[in-house]
């Protein structure tokens, strides 16, 4: 008895050690429950078809805070803190949707930081958003990894999908064209501007020659001017706007080529890409 006692103990020892290895590899965690559970072992599926390219896509669903940190630095930490990733580069990507702050965000890390742009992360974002808003969860989750696999393809190819040439019809990213951008229809378009521009500067030019019938020629202007109608007592500068450009960054060391991200690190200092939105 004694023996079977102790058999009985040991075996509730090992399972509890072994539920947070089961936990996980599960790159489905829904703690908001949106998802449905055939929903969520076909999004499994297509997980881990991504990880075969290299990568490695999380989705996790959450109602709450996020304990004094930012959207990003939560999901970021999320990633890192949960061993995700593939290879040394813990290449990978982790979707965060929060139900109580209705904020969406994709935090990238490794190789994924490249291989999902800022371009191809404001798509996803877009049509993420969408259906999250409409209340259609799992295809918000099943578009995320959908186009999470095309941007896989296309950097594994060595040409990750990036602005400013792509066409995009709701699910596809075509590299290499341009037809999404309009660049064919503004060519065409300047000799038509041109010709409107010209006829437009022509009515200004004969109604501001017509208002000046009456002038007359002057040696000064000093009876046009009255000395006490202007008086200069305040004067101050206002900033109106700043440009800024962001240069993508050019790093061939691994000798493909990489799309334009911008990078941050973590509070671990680890280096991640990404953006979100609220929905």
């Amino acid at each position: 008895m004694r023996k079977i006692l102790v058999f009985i103990i040991t075996l509730c020892l090992a399972l509890n050690c072994a539920l947070p290895v089961f936990a996980a590899d599960k790159r489905v965690i829904d703690g908001a429950e949106l998802l449905t559970q055939s929903e969520i072992a076909s999004l499994e599926e297509q997980a881990e078809e991504l990880y075969g390219y290299g990568f490695e896509a999380i989705i996790l669903t959450m109602e709450g805070g996020y304990g004094g940190k930012s959207v990003s630095q939560y999901a970021d930490d999320y990633y890192e803190d949960n061993g995700y990733g593939v290879g040394s580069e813990k290449s990978g990507l982790l979707m965060l949707i929060n139900m109580t702050e209705r904020d969406v965000y994709i935090s990238t890390a490794g190789d994924g930081i490249y291989a999902f742009t800022d371009y191809s992360i404001t798509v996803m974002l877009d049509e993420v958003a969408d259906r999250l808003g409409a209340e259609e969860y799992g295809e918000a989750c099943e578009f995320f990894l959908t186009y999470a696999k095309k941007c896989a393809v296309a950097f594994n190819d060595g040409s990750p999908i990036d602005a400013p040439k792509g066409e995009y019809d709701g699910s596809v990213i075509t590299p290499g064209t341009t037809e999404y951008y309009g660049e064919s229809s503004v060519w065409d378009a300047i000799p038509v501007c041109l010709v409107i521009g010209f006829v437009i500067a022509l009515i200004i030019l004969f109604s501001m020659r017509a208002r000046m019938n009456t002038v007359r020629l002057s040696k000064d202007a000093k009876h046009s001017v009255d000395k006490d109608s202007f008086d200069l007592y305040k004067h101050s500068d206002v900033f109106l706007y700043s440009r800024t450009r962001r240069i993508p960054r050019n790093d061939d060391s691994s000798g493909g080529s990489r799309g334009g991200s911008t990078v941050h690190r973590s509070s671990g200092g680890v280096s991640h890409g990404g953006g979100g939105r609220k929905f």
